[in-house]
Formats: C-alpha cells, sequence, structure tokens
C-alpha cells in the first residue's frame, strides 16, 4: 500500500512538473513573436538617447560639450561638433554632410539640430554684433534636410 502511494505522489508530482513546463513553454511561444517589436523599440531608445547626445552637444554653457561627444559613435559627427562648438560652423557644416552622404544619420541629424540651436541662441541669448553676424551666418550656410524613406538626407542645392 505505501508503495502504491508514493507511485501516486510521484505521478501527482510529474503531472505537475510537466503542466508547469507546457504552461511556460506555450507563454515563451505565444510572447516570442513580440521580441522584434521590443527590439525596434529599444534601437529607438537609443537613437533618442545619440540625438540627445548631439543636442547637448550643442550647449556650450554652463556644461562642457565635449563630454557627450566622446560617447557618440560617429566619427563625422565627433569632428564636426568639434568645429561646431570652436564657432566654425562652415566646416562643421561640410563635414556633417560628407559624412551624410555616406549614410551616417547622426550626422545628418547633427546639421538640423546645429541649426535648430542657433536660432535659438540668435533668439534668446545676449550677442554682441560680431557673434550675432556669426551666428546668423551659421544659420544661413546650413544646409538644408528633407527625409527620405524615413532617414534624414542633406537636400542637394538646386
Amino acid at each position: 500500500m505505501a508503495r502504491r502511494v508514493k507511485e501516486t505522489v510521484f505521478n501527482w508530482l510529474l503531472g505537475a512538473i510537466a503542466t508547469i513546463l507546457v504552461t511556460a513553454l506555450g507563454y515563451a511561444v505565444t510572447t516570442s513573436w513580440q521580441n522584434a517589436d521590443r527590439l525596434a523599440r529599444i534601437s529607438g531608445d537609443l537613437k533618442s538617447i545619440k540625438t540627445s547626445l548631439v543636442r547637448i552637444s550643442m550647449k556650450t554653457s554652463p556644461n562642457d560639450p565635449t563630454i557627450p561627444i566622446e560617447l557618440l559613435s560617429s566619427k563625422g559627427a565627433k569632428e564636426g561638433l568639434q568645429f561646431f562648438a570652436a564657432g566654425d560652423y562652415p566646416a562643421a557644416y561640410a563635414k556633417w554632410s560628407s559624412a551624410a552622404a555616406s549614410g551616417d544619420q547622426l550626422s545628418a541629424l547633427s546639421i538640423g539640430a546645429a541649426r535648430e540651436s542657433l536660432e535659438l541662441k540668435l533668439k534668446y541669448d545676449p550677442l554682441t554684433p560680431k557673434e550675432r553676424e556669426l551666428v546668423t551666418s551659421g544659420i544661413r550656410s546650413a544646409p538644408e534636410l528633407k527625409i527620405v524613406d524615413g532617414k534624414y538626407v542633406v537636400k542637394n542645392p538646386e
């Protein structure tokens, strides 16, 4: 009789374990298709972080703009941001434009962020006439961007 009770308990435990495993497998199968969506969201979040780093790099006060530059993986964006921080806007735009032409999305985004940063600086910051002229020429020399297939592209002058 004791042997029969042991077998019954063993069979019951084996059935419970099998039920748990089958349930877990069913859950994994039904949710695994969502991984692509999750990865796309994470990729979007990473792009957002890079975008933020570019925008932070445009600000010269109160924080040092070289800190986020070091975190960027795009060589074109890094070099352009160094020109931008030095006030050499045409060189920055040239660097970003050439990198964007070879597919560097971060460099293309840098062009738009730089223009926006200069427009805000012109609007809100107290500037000397020389600084105002430099910022205005920086805004005028900024290449135009367009969106093609969800990506920023430098518009060719026509």
